[in-house]
């Protein structure tokens, strides 16, 4: 025969106690109650930070059931639903705001020990809900640098703007920056709040001088110091700006074909100096080669003249092409001379400029 031995069952017809239920609160800090109200008030993010602690000698905590209400003990918002034992939880529920609704609520709490056994509630100070941080908006750049505010051609120079930061929970207190070369990174300055000048309207703009290397990508940070804790320090409300590519350097403009021989062929690779003339009067054909191997080519415009830098034959038309469309451009077929202008521009904004022959 086998014989099994096991601990024994260690009786538990007591129910565990609940010794505190604070919301809103992290480590050893106590529950901020407003004057007024005597209410606690939190964020409307979707969940209720709850701290909480039981005791049972016998067999120990397992989990918490918590349920929400516009009232003592009530479970209109939520019923009860199980959590871990764990001093710090975040209870899932959307609440409604207290500006839209003119409502508290409140959280009752039991806790379970091993043997199922639940603790009497404990009900919760009353919650008021407020509107959540809202993170600003982050423009890296300024006026007429670069394209889109991706690239830009500055090599000793970062500009920002912000807008948007709020928060009626906290209230704010100040904005620091930071710049590195990679998300969240502050490798070229670390946060500070120097360079930040605020708008009266609560906007702000920074601008530090830092030399930057070509090709590099910065990235930037705004965070926006809060008065409330986070358990290890100010909470803060963080946003980033978009990459930016760092390209100062000229791109490359070549012309490869201009004009049309009797026998339908181009002039090859026309150089300063070379007169060039054609028969047919009815188009003018132009082929050029531009690239950049940092931010790439944006677009490239050109313009027909008969003195140079003017725009009597042509005026300008930007275009991604690498070729004058046929028929695009009507030469003037007077005798005078029809002179090609190109000017290609990267996406930082950096452009070359080209006289054809």
């Amino acid at each position: 025969s086998t014989v099994y031995t096991s601990n024994g069952i260690i009786p538990d017809n007591t129910p565990p106690v609940i010794d505190f239920l604070h919301i809103g609160t992290y480590g050893d800090e106590s529950e901020e109650l407003t004057p007024q109200e005597n209410a606690v008030e939190i964020g409307n993010s979707g969940r209720i930070p709850v701290q909480w602690a039981a005791s049972d000698s016998e067999s120990g905590i397992v989990s918490f059931m918590a349920a929400v209400g516009t009232s003592l003990e009530a479970t209109d918002v939520s019923e009860y639903t199980e959590h871990p034992s764990d001093i710090n939880v975040g209870i899932p529920v959307q609440l409604q705001l207290f500006e839209d609704i003119g409502k508290y609520f409140y959280v009752t709490a039991r806790a379970m020990n091993g043997a199922g056994l639940l603790s009497e509630p404990l009900i919760s100070s009353k919650i008021k809900v407020l509107r959540a941080n809202v993170a600003g908006v982050v423009t890296v750049g300024h006026s007429g640098v670069g394209i889109n505010g991706k690239f830009q051609a500055e090599d000793d120079t970062i500009t920002l703007k912000f807008d948007g930061f709020s928060s009626e929970l906290c209230g704010l207190l100040y904005y620091e920056w930071a710049v590195g070369t990679n998300f969240a990174g502050d490798q070229i300055q670390e946060f500070s709040t120097a360079g930040v000048v605020m708008g009266e309207d609560g906007s702000g703009v920074s601008q530090t001088l830092i030399p930057l290397d070509l090709g590099v990508m910065v990235h930037t940070q705004v965070r926006a110091i809060t008065a409330c804790s986070s358990g290890i320090g100010q909470s803060t409300i963080d946003s980033f700006g978009e990459a930016i590519l760092v390209d100062w350097t000229n791109p490359y403009l070549v012309l490869t074909d201009l004009g049309q021989q009797t026998n339908g062929a181009t002039f090859k690779n026309p150089q300063s100096g070379d007169k060039i003339y054609q028969y047919d009067p009815s188009t003018l054909v132009a082929r050029w080669n531009a690239t950049d191997p940092q931010s790439g080519i944006h677009n490239v415009r050109y313009y027909v003249g008969t003195p140079p830098y003017t725009a009597d034959v042509q005026l300008a038309k930007l275009t991604s092409k690498t070729s004058i469309a046929s028929n695009d451009v009507l030469p003037e077929a007077t005798g005078r001379p029809n002179i090609l202008h190109l000017s290609v521009f990267n996406r930082a904004g950096v452009e070359t400029f080209l006289i054809a022959p």
